[in-house]
């Protein structure tokens, strides 16, 4: 990807243009490495439970342990139920080590991903199609505009409005593809 968004506001843009398309993929393209692992880890989560057929989506993209991580959910569910159906049998050592290895194996997931923001959105277009909603709002930047945009060096801040109320704060990191939207950033305090 060449460096075209030379500005904060143009990848805003870019990825505001892409959302209204409905193209995922150019959304996340925009976003931040940390965003994405963020929000493709809330998909990971979501579908290594709801979705028995997720592991070839995660194959795909690199991301080999959903079929591991589908087993551990099992496994986890199966240590809590224990509390209540089993409390003698329940070992909260050994449900602390599921919990450790479930978000290890997500971790590692990540390690290969060769597409993050195509794993992320096809992720969350899945998510969107299994359990109804995704991790990100369908009308996400829409009608919004950036205001207060302060760039210091590689990183930046604005606020997201929308019919001239504050909606939230935005970030943004400069990379060598260009400037990428930290939607999770906090301004830092003046």
């Amino acid at each position: 990807m060449s460096n075209d968004h030379g500005t904060p506001e143009a990848a805003f843009a870019s990825a505001q243009s892409a959302m209204a398309a409905g193209d995922l993929a150019a959304v996340f393209a925009r976003f931040d490495r940390g965003d994405l692992m963020k929000i493709a880890g809330n998909s990971v989560r979501a579908l290594s439970a709801a979705d028995p057929d997720v592991a070839e989506l995660g194959d795909r993209f690199g991301f080999g342990t959903l079929g591991e991580l589908r087993e551990l959910t099992e496994r986890m569910a199966a240590s809590a139920a224990l509390v209540t159906d089993d409390r003698a049998s329940y070992d909260p050592i050994a449900h602390r080590q599921l919990v450790k290895d479930y978000e290890a194996a997500i971790k590692n997931g990540f390690r290969d991903v060769t597409d993050l923001p195509g794993f992320t959105a096809a992720m969350e277009d899945r998510m969107r199609r299994v359990l109804g909603g995704g991790s990100i709002s369908s009308s996400l930047f829409g009608g919004e505009t950036l205001a207060g945009v302060v760039v210091d060096g590689k990183k930046a801040w604005a606020t997201r409005t929308e019919r001239g109320r504050e909606v939230e704060d935005v970030g943004f990191v400069l990379t060598r593809d260009g400037w990428k939207i930290k939607l999770f950033a906090r301004r830092p305090a003046r």
